[in-house]
């Protein structure tokens, strides 16, 4: 032992010069340096050193062992990140190696290392190290005055970041207070707007629909957390002959072997059905293999064998990495092996990324990876930055849980280097590992929030809402500022939306007793549909966004087109601002409603840019073909991660300016190939929207088609608009184009992209020049919306806000009465229209709880004037929506009659109503509501209008007129009793 005299001179040594080999496919994944020091360090508190590196990003921690007598002891220690030299003190007893018996008297040596975090080479440089009799001691802690008024200081974040929260356990975070209301109430309280739920394991899904309700009640978003490969410890053993197998031949009861297709597929299917219960994303954790010693199967085996087309000698010695090598030991044989392991993951990848989107379009793909991209290629197969750059995800999480504000700002950097944008990361904070006092915890967390939000990420999730991690306190301290955000201000204050029963009142008097009216929802209520509302030009200013925004959450749906407009974005050659575009993006998506982006309009500041308007052309000169190519991916880069759903030119088959040619529909077809191509180059998994075409035009579209050739694929639906004064009238074109898909796009859908009535009279445009007044707008709107449901295609409703059109973009002035909210000259919103509150009634229950029965209904309405489609909730009830489509008439096509609707025939100011009989083969209803969609207003049906037979049961004396009707069971309906 050394004498306290001895101790002031204690061992001195001169500077070490340590090479980290971090480039090149063999890196090494440690750089480190032994330092010769003979010390007895019994009476010594640690070690002091200088410590200097020539690029901090290429590591991600540092440590040193101690050796004595052949053991060695680990010691991690923290690194400023200032750069140059900077003294360091490390406590011996903050060592890993708990109870251990490490003798002190021996040490003879120190190993530094630095693990690696990056791809190019640089040095580790160390001086003076010494040991200390003394540790200097810890700076005081800032007292809890001082933590609070700091807190307190604390800006909001942007509109629209996530601020999410993960949650272990599938019944809530209180173990003595099961159940998701309380628990998702506090958190929107809080000021968060998404909550990730531990709902699922492989093999198994528990209960969802409460905490799916609850965040839908209070407008939250939920993301489904699935580990992959693993299961739950309370289901060990549930892949018999599936689990994987470590290196020494045991089978791993909680582990999924992931190169077992079996496993793969069953993957993906529990991610796919989670999808389709309805929550905002779904979110992969443990989207890897369980670390470097599984699994070695000889599923594996055989697989990995087939793969480099010869036999293994020793397995798996020789596949597997030397215990502490570095990669630069590897041999090819090793490398192959790990290849074959990051394939498999990406494989998992690729097929939910793939599924999902396509079955659960709209649906968030996120996952929580690992921090240190580099090492987890090789450790854990997780190759995550390709799987961001591919589009495979929304967004990823990185589990950046350090306590380091410093080292949160070096993470964040190297991992927006490497995936190219930091609107791919939501990265996690480790508030579960947080120790100290609540206002301690707070601070720190609200400092790793400060850099994120510095880092411009898409926000961050707080690991963990869970009692044992004693957040309340935390959260409780954070809720007035840091965990909120800014929004733009909104100047002018428009009406308030309505809920009472007589906000859509009418003179309808059907002779039945009205029980209630129902209950309007919010855009989280509602969920997924088929519906799309247009958010009006905002690209020219002929709406203001911020003016008519909050409007948009209570009306229910859950989609909105924006047009994109480039000329607004653009005004100076090479300088593309955005950020119009982004807050609205931003806004929706924070709110629950997905934006659909369409790539409409030109530009004139560039030779044959085309021009910001409808009938100035497309870019068609070398000079705005390239401009446009350049502002096409712009928004793709911009916008990758955040809009999954992009239409092409508006109306490009639209009457010209005078002077000029019609578009062909090679042209069309053309341009729209050039978009597609750069959109899915940049978002390989986006969904595209073709056409756009203004005439609902069998022969149009056909040569549309044909033009496309093999690149109809790029496509996943092709649009339609076509306004015409009965909307039912329509339907005979669209069964013919839907055919005409069947034979040269059977994997697309027909979309009805843009229609609408006015309010009132207008002397120009669309279904101008007749007497329309708000509720023969509302029954048109209904029967397009509902009408297009019941053919099976997509419905754009036009438009949520009145749209005042004026020069200069717009050769005249005129207001454009087909809104839902009536603006003034100014776009301030002075009144709702009732369309607004029969749209909110139609998606409150035709939305994804109800699908058409497309095989064998079992209703029949032999009136020809009425039109019926046949529905099922998802609890098997059974729904009828049914109105009067106007008069009908014969014409005669190859010498036979067909019967066609009178296209003129527009729905009508009147209330009255007639009684109609519809045949129904299913089982009687128990409890029959007949329901105005105008007005939301629920009657109750008399026991005798439902007539049982032996062939089955007549409805008589139900009451139709020109609007949509409801028929269904009391208990299918949400709805507010009188």
């Amino acid at each position: 032992m050394l004498h306290a005299c001895l101790l002031a001179a204690a061992l001195t040594v001169g500077e070490t010069v340590i090479p980290a080999h971090f480039s090149g496919p063999f890196a090494d994944w440690r750089a480190c340096g032994l330092v010769p020091f003979t010390c007895d360090m019994t009476a010594c508190e640690g070690v002091s050193f200088e410590f200097a590196c020539d690029d901090y990003d290429q590591f991600a921690n540092f440590g040193l062992h101690f050796r004595s007598g052949g053991a060695w002891l680990h010691i991690p220690f923290d690194v400023p990140w200032c750069g140059g030299w900077t003294r360091i003190e490390v406590d011996k007893t903050k060592n890993r190696a708990k109870g251990s018996s490490f003798d002190w008297s021996k040490v003879d040596a120190i190993q530094f290392s630095g693990r690696r975090n990056g791809t190019k080479d640089t040095t580790i440089r160390v001086r003076n190290l010494q040991a200390l009799p003394h540790l200097t001691p810890p700076p005081e802690k800032p007292a809890e005055a001082e933590n609070l008024a700091w807190l307190a200081g604390q800006p909001k974040g942007a509109a629209g970041e996530l601020r999410g929260c993960y949650c272990h356990r599938a019944t809530g975070p209180y173990p003595d207070k099961p159940g998701w209301d309380e628990a998702v109430r506090r958190m929107k309280d809080w000021g968060f707007n998404a909550l990730f739920p531990n709902l699922a394991w492989s093999g198994t899904i528990f209960p969802t629909e409460d905490c799916l309700a609850a965040c839908r009640k209070y407008g939250i978003q939920c993301h489904i957390w699935k580990p992959c490969f693993k299961a739950h410890r309370e289901f060990k053993g549930t892949f018999p002959g599936r689990a994987a197998v470590n290196l020494k031949g045991e089978t791993q009861p909680l582990l999924m072997c992931p190169s077992d297709p079996r496993n793969l597929e069953a993957e993906i299917a529990d991610f796919v059905k989670l999808a389709k219960m309805g929550p905002d994303g779904i979110h992969l954790d443990y989207v890897r293999y369980g670390g470097d010693s599984v699994c070695f199967c000889a599923g594996c085996r055989a697989a990995f064998e087939k793969r480099i087309g010869h036999p293994v000698a020793r397995w798996p010695e020789d596949v597997r990495d030397a215990p502490n090598s570095g990669l630069c030991d590897k041999t090819e044989l090793q490398c192959q092996w790990t290849k074959f392991r990051q394939d498999n993951v990406t494989a998992l990848v690729r097929g939910v990324s793939e599924r999902v989107r396509r079955e659960a379009p709209g649906v968030k793909i996120s996952a929580a990876v690992f921090q240190h991209f580099v090492d987890a290629r090789h450790f854990v197969a997780q190759d995550w930055v390709p799987w961001c750059r591919e589009g495979l995800f929304d967004f990823v999480c990185p589990m950046n849980y350090t306590h380091s504000p410093a080292k949160e700002v070096q993470n964040l950097r190297l991992q927006t280097e490497a995936v190219g944008d930091s609107t791919f990361l939501c990265p996690g904070l480790g508030l579960h590992s947080m120790k100290g006092r609540p206002d301690e915890r707070a601070r720190l967390l609200a400092e790793l929030i400060g850099k994120t939000r510095t880092a411009k990420t898409r926000g961050f999730i707080v690991f963990t809402y869970e009692e044992w991690a004693k957040p309340d306190a935390v959260f409780d301290l954070l809720r007035t500022n840091v965990l909120q955000s800014v929004s733009r201000k909104v100047d002018f204050k428009g009406p308030e939306v309505r809920t009472d029963a007589d906000r859509s009142a009418t003179a309808l008097d059907v002779g039945l007793k009205r029980l209630g009216v129902l209950r309007p929802k919010s855009v989280r209520e509602v969920g997924p549909s088929n519906f799309t509302i247009d958010g009006a030009p905002v690209d020219r200013d002929y709406a203001d966004f911020d003016k008519y925004c909050a409007y948009l959450p209570a009306l229910g749906v859950s989609k909105i087109r924006i047009l994109t407009g480039w000329a607004k974005s653009e005004k100076v050659k090479g300088r593309i601002d955005t950020a119009w575009l982004e807050h609205i993006v931003d806004w929706c998506r924070a709110h629950g409603i997905d934006p659909l982006l369409e790539l409409s309009y030109g530009n004139p500041i560039y030779e044959g840019g085309g021009g910001p308007g409808l009938a100035d052309g497309i870019p068609n000169k070398p000079e705005g073909l390239a401009a446009w190519d350049r502002w096409v991916e712009h928004l793709a880069r911009t916008f990758a991660g955040r809009v999954n759903e992009w239409a092409m030119w508006n109306e490009p088959d639209n009457k010209p300016k005078p002077g000029e040619q019609p578009h062909t529909p090679e042209q069309i077809a053309a341009f729209n190939v050039r978009s597609a191509r750069i959109l899915k180059r940049v978002m390989p998994d986006c969904r595209l929207h073709a056409l756009s075409l203004a005439h609902n035009d069998p022969v149009f579209l056909e040569k549309c088609l044909v033009a496309f050739g093999s690149d109809v694929k790029l496509f996943d639906t092709f649009i339609y608009h076509g306004y015409v004064v009965n909307p039912d009238s329509s339907y005979v074109k669209v069964e013919q184009q839907k055919a005409l898909l069947r034979k040269y796009a059977p994997h697309a859908r027909l979309r009805q992209g843009e229609n609408g009535s006015p309010s009132e009279w207008i002397d120009r445009l669309s279904l101008s020049r007749r007497p329309w007044t708000e509720l023969s707008q509302a029954k048109w709107d209904l029967r397009r919306m509902l009408g297009d449901l019941g053919h099976d295609v997509e419905s754009g409703l036009f438009c949520f806000v009145d749209i005042n059109y004026a020069p200069p973009m717009h050769p005249y002035q005129l207001c454009n009465r087909k809104g839902y909210l009536r603006t003034n000259a100014e776009n301030d919103v002075i009144r709702i229209k009732r369309v607004y509150y029969a749209v909110q009634n139609a998606v409150s229950i035709f939305n994804s709880n109800v699908s058409r029965v497309r095989e064998k209904p079992q209703a029949i309405c032999r009136d020809g004037t009425v039109s019926l489609y046949e529905y099922r909730t998802r609890a098997g009830s059974p729904l009828l929506v049914f109105w009067e489509h106007g008069p009908v008439k014969t014409v005669w096509r190859n010498s036979r009659p067909e019967v066609e609707l009178e296209p003129g025939a527009a729905p009508t100011e009147s209330v009255a109503t007639r009684t109609i009989p519809i045949e129904w083969a299913g089982e009687a209803f128990r409890d029959p509501v007949w329901v105005d969609l105008v007005t939301g207003w629920v009657y109750e049906i008399p026991a005798d209008r439902q007539l049982v037979h032996p062939c089955g049961i007549d409805w008589v004396e139900i009451p139709v007129y020109d609007s949509p009707c409801v028929l269904t069971e009391r208990a299918a309906l949400d709805f507010v009793s009188l």
